[in-house]
């Protein structure tokens, strides 16, 4: 509402359909570019964090040779046991695609959230817009 006001509290009336087609369109492109940088960023965190993961989790560890053995034997009893091993790992590194972005969605929450409580630091610096005027008349 106040970029709203300050777009169109100074002009005349007959300047506001164009002002208004212009903002439209500046809104438009803005939330276009916004929602692909922020899809951008949140592919790049993604890849980040399984990087970070991976670098943390060696298949020499105890509790991912228990979970790949647990994962082997449920999935050996309910498809062929020959495939088990190839399906436990594909559900591990599935669960880490889906841990990577979890914390991805937070990375790019916590960038919007600042952002936005910049944004609306910025509206105590706008100008008073002075309002009250009578619509022109038609006639």
């Amino acid at each position: 509402m106040p970029i709203t006001t300050q777009s169109y509290g100074t002009l005349r009336n007959e300047q506001i359909g164009n002002a208004s087609g212009i903002f439209n369109l500046i809104r438009n492109i803005g939330g276009s570019i916004g929602i692909s940088v922020a899809q951008t960023l949140l592919t790049r965190r993604s890849d980040y964090h399984q990087s970070e993961i991976t670098n943390y989790v060696s298949r020499s560890q105890i509790w991912l040779q228990q979970q790949t053995n647990s994962l082997n034997s449920f999935l050996g009893q309910a498809r062929n046991p020959a495939n088990a091993l190839p399906s436990s790992q594909g559900d591990l590194y599935r669960e880490l695609g889906q841990q990577a972005l979890l914390w991805a969605f937070v990375d790019v929450f916590r960038w919007i959230a600042l952002l936005c409580f910049g944004c609306v630091a910025l509206v105590w610096l706008f100008r008073k817009v002075k309002g009250g005027r009578a619509p022109m008349s038609t006639h």
